[in-house]
């Protein structure tokens, strides 16, 4: 598989993945100025395992305060760890090669998206 395409589909799937969480903090929580994105992280593959994938939300509110969306322990509630696991599927159609990406609503329904575009 071409690296380029690979790169390519995480870049496009996390984008779009990105935009569904911050749209879900806006709408469910208040005094929010601004939302940032960890790289993607990545670990396993080789053949030994599943590939995972995560990012870590920032956010911060008016006052200038800022939290890591996170589960190490650190923080006193839970916070779910936003990996590709539970949220979105990345893959490639075997016919055409074209992306295919899957983001999971509330009620664990996959959603196809590949055809969104970032503006």
């Amino acid at each position: 598989m071409d690296r380029m395409k690979v790169d390519n589909l995480y870049r496009h799937g996390f984008q779009l993945y990105e935009e569904q969480i911050a749209t879900y903090l806006k709408e469910h929580y208040s005094g929010i100025s601004k939302i940032e994105f960890s790289p993607i992280f990545i670990c396993g593959g080789g053949g030994e395992s599943f590939v995972n994938a995560r990012i870590v939300p920032v956010v911060y509110d008016s006052y200038g305060n800022k939290v890591y969306l996170r589960n190490d322990g650190v923080l006193k509630m839970g916070v779910a760890d936003y990996e590709m696991t539970v949220g979105v599927d990345l893959d490639f159609n075997v016919n055409d090669g074209s992306e295919i990406i899957y983001l999971r609503n509330n009620q664990k329904e996959s959603i196809s998206v590949e055809s969104y575009q970032m503006n």
